[in-house]
């Protein structure tokens, strides 16, 4: 019995409160263990102790491997979209929230959802912006939502775009917060959405016959000037675009061309792209078009290929409430 009375001469215990099951279940047990000691017992209760600690943490061990196994994803496949978000799945909601006609007097300022912990502030957002972070949309677009709900943001602000801010924990993760913003949309504008899968149109970035022409980048240079430049004369309305890897140059030529680009060159290393092509509307312009850009200037093309995606279909919308 030596051992069992060292146990309860080295036990520590302190008050568990209610946690929610996840990722800091471990951390919390380990917390419980190494603090706040307690007084010395005797061998026969401490035995009792041994044995209810025993089955408290097989217990714990089941719910544990339950969250893990919840909460595991596999990790998205490069050039792959991400997994579909749950429909409302979960009752999580904000601490607070505001979602109000933004003022068109402001200047727009930065586009697109910010994060904090414990609070999430977009300033310009359109019912199409809140949900692409509601539902972690990543390049196959959402289908069904009516006109009124795709406004850009914009110098005047349109109607329909809105000042949204909420509150939360602190300790809140991102797939809560998208929780939370699933339930705040099917609260105040009526949202309701499934998924579908489809083949979606898109743009694979290859390497063209001729081979790549750009020579990788030594991260150990120093950052590279970008040259100025002005769109000519003929075609003020030009396009240009200067990025360090393949990946963003897909990304960025996607959201510009407005068609999923998805990189299947498998070039790793850093570069220097600076891509310079013609507007859509210029007649007569000098520069090349973006296919010819990308060929004579790098050694890449674009192929138009199908690829299946997760897609969010949108039954229903209405305009929102007031707050």
């Amino acid at each position: 019995m030596r051992w069992l009375r060292e146990f309860a001469r080295r036990l520590r215990v302190e008050p568990l409160g209610v946690e929610m099951p996840g990722p800091q279940l471990p951390e919390r047990i380990r917390r419980i263990i190494n603090e706040r000691p307690v007084l010395r017992m005797s061998g026969a209760r401490a035995a009792c102790i041994v044995v209810a600690c025993a089955a408290v943490a097989a217990g714990l061990a089941v719910g544990t491997l339950a969250g893990a196994r919840q909460a595991t994803s596999q990790p998205v496949a490069e050039g792959q979209p991400a997994a579909p978000a749950s429909l409302g799945a979960s009752t999580l909601s904000f601490d607070a929230a505001s979602l109000k006609p933004r003022d068109s007097s402001e200047a727009v300022g930065i586009i697109g959802m910010q994060t904090f912990p414990g609070r999430l502030v977009e300033l310009c957002a359109s019912l199409n912006d809140l949900v692409w972070y509601a539902y972690h949309i990543t390049w196959a677009r959402p289908e069904g939502l009516p006109d009124w709900a795709r406004k850009q943001c914009s110098e005047g602000s349109p109607e329909y775009t809105y000042d949204f801010q909420a509150t939360m924990p602190a300790n809140t993760t991102t797939d809560q917060a998208r929780q939370m913003m699933q339930n705040f949309l099917a609260e105040r504008f009526k949202l309701a959405a499934h998924w579908e899968k489809k083949d979606m149109p898109i743009y694979a970035l290859v390497v063209a016959p001729g081979g790549f022409k750009l020579k990788p980048r030594d991260h150990a240079d120093s950052p590279t000037a970008v040259a100025a430049f002005v769109c000519p004369s003929e075609d003020p309305a030009c396009h240009r675009l200067v990025v360090a890897s393949v990946s963003q140059l897909a990304a960025v030529v996607g959201n510009t061309i407005g068609r999923p680009v998805i990189d299947k060159t498998g070039l790793k290393d850093a570069y220097i792209f600076d891509l310079r092509w013609a507007g859509d509307a210029a007649a007569d312009s000098p520069l090349p078009s973006l296919q010819a850009a990308l060929r004579e200037s790098f050694g890449l093309e674009l192929k138009s290929e199908t690829m299946p995606a997760d897609v969010l279909v949108v039954d229903h919308a209405e305009k929102p409430t007031a707050n």
